[in-house]
C-alpha cells in the first residue's frame, strides 16, 4: 500500500495541535478530521519550528512518519516555494542555494529540473535583484496541472 505524503505550513509558532489533511487521514486510517496532538508541541520545540516552517510528512506505515522540515524555506540543499499564480513565469530561488561560480546578475544560466523521469530545461534569470527559474517553469506548471497555492520543493543537484 502506498501511503499518502502531505504538507503542513505552520501558521503559528506555538502550534500544539496539527491537523492531518482529511484525504491522507482517510487513506491511512479510514477516518477524516484527525490531528497530531499528544507530544506534538515537544516536536515543535525540539526541532525549533516557527511560523512559516513547512513540514512534509511521509508515512512509513500507519503509525510511523518521516518528517522533513523547512525552516525559513530551507533544509540542507533543498528549499520550498509556492506557486503564486498558475500563469507563473518566474519562481524565486534563495541566494544561498545557487553556486557562487555563476554571475547571475549579468547573464541567464541554463538549468534542468528533474521530476521523476522527466527532464525540463529552464533558465535561471535575475529579475529585480532576485534569481529564479524563468523560461521553462511554465511548462512544468502546465504539464503537472499546478494551481496557485501549490507547494514546490526543489533539491539542489549542482556539481
Amino acid at each position: 500500500m502506498i501511503h499518502p505524503t502531505w504538507c503542513r505550513h505552520m501558521t503559528r509558532p506555538d502550534e500544539v495541535i496539527l491537523p492531518i489533511p482529511s484525504d491522507a487521514a482517510y487513506r491511512l486510517w479510514a477516518k477524516g478530521k484527525l490531528f497530531l496532538f499528544h507530544g506534538w508541541f515537544e516536536v515543535v520545540v525540539q526541532l525549533g519550528l516557527k511560523k512559516g516552517s513547512l513540514l512534509v510528512f511521509n508515512p512509513l506505515d500507519a503509525t510511523t512518519f518521516k518528517v522533513s522540515y523547512f525552516i525559513d524555506g530551507v533544509i540542507g540543499n533543498s528549499y520550498w516555494t509556492w506557486l503564486t499564480s498558475a500563469s507563473c513565469r518566474f519562481s524565486v530561488i534563495p541566494e544561498f542555494i545557487l553556486p557562487n561560480c555563476y554571475a547571475y546578475t549579468s547573464t541567464d544560466v541554463n538549468a534542468v529540473i528533474y521530476i521523476g523521469n522527466n527532464m525540463f530545461d529552464v533558465k535561471i534569470q535575475t529579475i529585480g535583484g532576485q534569481a529564479g527559474f524563468s523560461k521553462g517553469i511554465d511548462v512544468v506548471v502546465h504539464q503537472f496541472h499546478l494551481e496557485a497555492g501549490c507547494y514546490m520543493v526543489f533539491a539542489k543537484l549542482f556539481g
